[in-house]
């Protein structure tokens, strides 16, 4: 072995010395690893070096990714790597060894999401929790299902104490939307504990006595003997609060404060001021406050008459503090004695007071929330339809519990590398630890493994390497802690904490600033912080010359070469109806900017392209931007279509599908005789409604055309054909597409109908077609999801009127929709989270001015100390609630921080960020104040504009501060004609440009279809057409035909036979609705009882008994059964693609395959070339020989078997 590894020089891209020092590290190590410092490289580089220089077999490296498409890239850059060193003749022979064995076994290899490697670990153990096998992750129906069974489940407990108190009547269905099934499904899983919600009672009893005699009292806490403090974010809250009022400290010396002032203020009597003071000094009279501190023996469900009614009393005195400031007969003396009672203490004492009166149906709902949570986790368990989370929770349950599945991944691997880890949470890191465990099978402990999650101690010191970066945690709406970063760093050590600071994307100049904007202020990072959901910018970026092997030193910057430009509107500007308002000032700037970028000519001497931009936003609101960048004819590319129905082709399809399932939808059948497929003009369209709807109008086509000479008399022919046309085609059409595939018909009515072709006549309605992919997949993902037309068009109702600000939530899951598109030369518009891993040349960058925290619009509040909680209906506000806000509140701050730090530094060339902002005005909102990091940084280096509202107006302005990071631009409000006008929009109009560039007379050219290199087992059938898809493959195989044929008989009872071949049995089973096309409820019976006579005499028969049904069959002894086993090979020239039937495997080692056949005839000639393919293919999978593979038939209408 090459113990300096100089064969790691041979790289193209060689690694500086922070990435080479990185890459060789055997001990435990976590690596921050800045934007642009090319982590990627170095975990792939480093997997070869395991593999090469380590001598650690590749199926032995773990290496574990946030995302697919992340998994997807660090699988192809380790295969490239170890590719290059195989092939590099200059490589030591040993290692060049090592990395050509590490290809061979390459299929081997762990590359995965960390849900994909849980997911196999719950394979495993799925049957010790009574789970199916075959379970199913991340489909919308697990969620679905509990909001379905939320409402009977509150309707069976309405008369409960915590129904009756925290759900109005009539107002049932909300609280079991958002309150009961959203706790379940947001805070709980399949591993979830029992009494989860229960056991959190005793800890919210503590608490709330502590922080009780906390603001009672002060430190000091009364005459109390409570062990323990209060929460820690009620401490920060109130001593923030109380920072212009240093004499005051808790409630009671705040109220002798009050009383002290107020008898010095006796001259202001009568007046409304002291009335109010007055009133209250009476209320403070009904308590002694030496009697008002809680112990731990305070009795919350059956409270002592005496001290509840002096806790009350308190409660009613200080609510009467809550009165108007601006009152006549008020001193400045009072007032400021009135505030910190009225603005720190009573909305606390007041939630804490709620929660002591409501105490017995605080526990009822907690008891309810764990029945309603057991009962999901049972139906979960029976249907095997689990969430992400449930697996995730289930894996770490798992290794905790079952020492002999830990002990086995414990020794599968002997390294593991995380990349992406500031994106985790506590329960990731808690199993990578477990997985990590040292073997403690010298000290007796069981499998070798120790009871619980191990410590730092526990775990070896050479087996785990995090890659991350604390200032790139941009998930929490994911689950994401960065506080688990941080505190890694501290338990593994400095002297394993290494950083990479040098960024090879952006230029110098842009690093510059990158370093003056985050790490030189506190604006954006707290240098000083020390808590652990906050990032700190450490170290400094860098350029590294990896020529001359040395550091760049910084930038001077100057007007000429600062990299990035605020260019902010000021709103106050906006004062006539001639200019544009605010959102369009701003998009119409960067659509301009765009414009005039893509003229000017770079460095190199070429001009960018539109793919060299990106506009990155906090969030989707794209409507004006999009207008202005179609006005200067800038294409672009969408990251999701957040506005589904704001184009015609949507909105026509969804009107088609919506008549199909609700044919007297009169709004819809208007849409479908305005839109292409039927044509019709506005004077047309409401002679046909006036005369009913689509249901109406015959289907014959003689009795049709006298309707429509009757309906259309004073219209044109040409109108009249339209409509007959259109009515005949939607009417033929139903019966297929009720029976058809969701994504056959979509693909239908854009390709079949000519519509896709229309829209390609320019360049705006070209857009169309990514509205089309977008809308396919989701078609494509309800057919696998075994969803029917008429959910399909529900759920799209759903999305239509959320669009219109509906409060309705949608099963069919738009945000998550990804698909694949065409690159094209197109600015790229994209969310900043979209955006992490990318890099652009241009930059803009919008939504982080004027920020604001999003409306707390959750019903539940969740906490891992104290639960859920919620307020009741007609009381203040939950205390618990309030302190976890506070929390979040913090949280939301830093990652705001954080999502500008990844914006920024997506560039390589320029940022800039653009928004509007009223310099000149002071809000005392708190929250939004908070939210205003680059505002007060741009201020703080141009404090002009605090006072000039015209400063730098259309001129850009650099500072002369030294340090300064960024210009100012005050972008110059523009009219209405003067942007209408602008001479530099688009100077292709929108009329035809593919079409009228055609030769009026064109030849056309025949067409010959290559030769598919994807075949199927089933074509090597004699007669059989090879196009043709495997037949019977999976129950959700596209079924054209609305008659149910033989073909389609032979997808049905593979179906069955699947299912009881997965232990359902045949009686129990439910095959897809759509299995029986068109048959009547009498025929479905017939045909199912068919299915379930032969799936019946399969199991009586030998082979069913070896499989499955027989005390020792292969199920029983454990050993290999597959039912409907996809596989994809490349054989002989072509790619394969079929289903094995069924597979078992014998006690001998040898293996059988099933292949069920519904024939009529028994001919097993014919199938020998499919059963060869089947034998192939297995054979590849199981890795044995061909000859320990035989091939039975299965004729299903003889009850008896063929071998081959």
């Amino acid at each position: 072995m090459s113990e300096n590894y100089d064969y790691l020089d041979l790289l193209e891209r060689k690694l500086d010395p922070k990435q080479r020092a990185v890459c060789c590290r055997t001990d435990n190590t976590i690596v921050a690893a800045g934007a642009g410092s090319g982590k990627t490289q170095v975990l792939a580089t480093r997997f070869a070096w395991l593999v090469m220089s380590c001598k650690i077999k590749a199926s032995q490296i773990l290496t574990l990714t946030f995302t697919k498409k992340a998994a997807g890239e660090m699988y192809k850059r380790i295969y490239d790597t170890l590719s290059f060193f195989a092939a590099n003749e200059k490589t030591p022979p040993e290692e060049k060894k090592r990395a050509a064995e590490a290809l061979e076994d390459f299929s081997n290899v762990h590359i995965q999401t960390l849900d994909s490697y849980c997911k196999r670990i719950v394979e495993q153990a799925a049957t010790r929790y009574g789970i199916t096998p075959d379970f199913t992750v991340g489909s919308s129906d697990s969620e679905s299902d509990i909001k379905n069974q939320a409402l009977p489940f509150v309707f069976e407990n309405r008369a409960s104490a915590a129904i009756t108190d925290f759900a109005t009547i009539g107002n049932f269905q909300n609280f079991a939307d958002n309150i009961l099934s959203k706790t379940i499904i947001n805070n709980t899983s399949v591993a979830t504990p029992s009494s989860f919600f229960s056991d959190k009672i005793e800890a919210q009893k503590k608490e709330v006595i502590r922080a009780w005699n906390y603001l009672v009292y002060g430190n000091c806490a009364g005459k109390s003997e409570v062990k323990g403090e209060c929460s820690s974010l009620l401490k920060e809250d109130i001593e923030a609060r109380l920072a212009d009022s240093p004499a005051v400290n808790c409630t009671r010396n705040a109220l002798e404060l009050f009383e002290n002032e107020f008898n010095n203020t006796k001259g202001k009597a009568g007046q409304p001021y002291f009335t109010k003071c007055e009133k209250a000094i009476e209320a403070l009279a009904a308590f002694d406050p030496t009697l008002l501190s809680l112990d731990d023996s305070f009795d919350f469900e059956n409270p002592d008459r005496e001290k509840f009614s002096q806790l009350q009393a308190f409660n009613n005195a200080l609510t009467l503090f809550d009165f108007p400031q601006n009152l006549g007969g008020y001193t400045k003396e009072l007032k400021a004695t009135v505030k910190p009672i009225k603005e720190v203490f009573l909305p606390y004492i007041n939630s804490l007071f709620t929660y002591i009166s409501n105490f017995k149906s605080i526990k009822n709902l907690q008891e309810l929330f764990d029945d309603f949570k057991n009962q999901i986790n049972r139906q979960k368990r029976n249907s095997g339809k689990l969430t992400f989370k449930d697996v995730s929770e289930l894996s770490l349950e798992i290794l905790i519990n079952h020492k002999d599945i830990r002990e086995q991944e414990k020794n599968a691997y002997e390294k593991i590398m995380i990349d992406e880890f500031q994106d985790n949470n506590g329960k990731n890191r808690d199993l990578l630890f477990l997985l990590s465990e040292k073997d403690f099978t010298e000290e007796g402990q069981e499998c070798g493994c120790k009871d619980g999650i191990p410590g730092v101690e526990d775990i070896r010191p050479d087996k785990l390497f995090f890659v991350g970066d604390e200032k790139q945690s941009i998930y929490k709406f994911r689950g994401a802690e960065v506080s688990v970063f941080n505190e890694l760093k501290k338990d593994l050590g400095p002297q394993n904490f290494l950083q990479m600071e040098y960024n090879y994307r952006s230029d110098n100049e842009l690093i510059t600033s990158f370093n003056r904007l985050f790490g030189q202020n506190d604006y954006l990072f707290d240098s000083q912080t020390n808590k652990n959901y906050e990032a700190k910018y450490q170290l400094p970026a860098k350029k590294y010359d990896s020529v001359k092997k040395e550091e760049i030193a910084p930038a001077e910057l100057s007007l000429d070469n600062i990299r990035i430009h605020t260019c902010l509107l000021n709103s106050a500007l906006i004062d006539s109806e001639d200019l544009l308002d605010e959102k369009n000032q701003t998009a119409y700037f960067i659509a301009k900017k765009i414009s005039q970028l893509k003229k000017t000519k770079q460095a190199d001497g070429n001009y960018p392209r539109y793919s060299d931009f990106a506009i990155l936003d906090k969030s989707r609101q794209r409507t004006q931007l999009l207008r202005w960048l179609n006005y200067f004819g800038i294409p672009y590319q969408l990251d999701q279509n957040s506005d589904l129905f704001s184009e015609g082709p949507i909105n026509d399809i969804y009107a088609f599908l919506r008549l199909c399932v609700y044919p007297s939808d009169k709004n819809a059948f208007a849409t479908f005789l305005a839109s292409p497929f039927c044509g019709l003009k506005q004077s047309s369209l409401e002679a046909v409604l006036v005369n009913g709807s689509l249901e109406d109008l015959p289907e014959n086509l003689d009795d049709l055309q006298a309707k429509t000479d009757a309906i259309l008399s004073e219209s044109s022919e040409q109108q009249k054909e339209r409509f007959k046309s259109g009515i005949l085609f939607i009417k033929n059409q139903r019966k297929a597409i009720l029976s058809q595939t969701l994504a056959k018909t979509v693909s239908d009515l854009w390709y079949q109908t000519g519509y896709h072709y229309a829209t390609l006549e320019n360049l705006k309605t070209e857009l169309y077609a990514e509205q089309f992919d977008f809308l396919f997949e989701l078609a494509r993902q309800s057919d696998q999801n075994q969803k029917n037309i008429s959910w399909f068009v529900d759920q799209l109702a759903i999305v239509k009127n959320k669009e219109k600000n509906s409060l309705d939530e949608e099963e069919i899951d738009v945000a998550e929709v990804t698909y694949p598109l065409e690159k094209q030369d197109a600015v790229q518009i994209m969310t900043i989270h979209k955006s992490k891993g990318l890099q652009f040349n241009y930059v803009f960058v919008t939504g982080c001015i004027s920020a604001r925290r999003g409306a707390d619009r959750d019903a539940v509040f969740f906490d891992e100390d104290f639960g859920a909680s919620i307020k009741p209906e007609s009381a203040a506000e939950n205390y618990f609630s309030k302190i976890q806000k506070l929390a979040e509140r913090k949280k939301d701050i830093a990652e705001f921080r954080r999502l500008i730090y990844v914006a920024v530094t997506r560039a390589i060339n320029e940022v800039y960020i653009v928004g509007k902002w009223t310099p000149c005005s002071k809000t005392s909102n708190d929250d939004e104040e908070n939210f205003k990091l680059l505002e007060k940084c741009i201020k703080d280096y141009y404090p002009e504009t605090k006072s000039d509202g015209n400063y730098a107006l259309g001129e850009e302005i650099l500072s002369p501060n030294q340090t300064v990071p960024f210009s100012y631009f005050s972008i110059e409000p523009v009219t209405k004609k003067d942007a209408y006008n602008s001479s530099e929009k688009a100077e292709e109009s929108p009329s035809t440009r593919i079409f009228s560039a055609l030769p009026a007379a064109t030849e056309e050219i025949p067409y010959e279809e290559p030769e598919s290199k994807r075949r199927t087992p089933s074509s090597l059938e004699p007669g059989l057409n090879a196009a043709l898809p495997e037949k019977y493959d999976s129950p959700s195989d596209t079924l054209e035909k609305t008659s149910f044929t033989a073909a389609d008989f032979g997808t049905l009872v593979h179906d069955y036979l699947r299912a009881q071949a997965q232990g359902i049995a045949p009686e129990e089973y439910q095959p897809p609705v759509k299995l029986f096309k068109q048959l009547s409820e009498k025929e479905i019976a017939a045909t199912k009882a068919e299915c379930i006579k032969m799936c019946r005499d399969f199991a009586a028969s030998d082979l069913g008994k070896a499989a499955y049904a027989g005390a020792s069959s292969a199920r029983e002894a454990g050993r290999l059964l597959k039912a409907e086993w996809a596989f994809r090979m490349f054989h002989q020239d072509s790619i394969w693609t079929g289903s094995i039937d069924l597979i078992y495997e014998n006690p001998d080692g040898t293996f059988i395959i099933v292949d069920y056949k519904s024939d009529n005839e028994i001919a097993p000639e014919k199938y020998s070339g499919q059963q060869n393919c089947y034998r192939t293919a297995a054979a590849k999978l199981l890795k044995v020989a061909e000859e320990k593979i035989s091939c039975q038939l299965w004729y299903l209408r003889h009850n008896t078997s063929v071998s081959l």
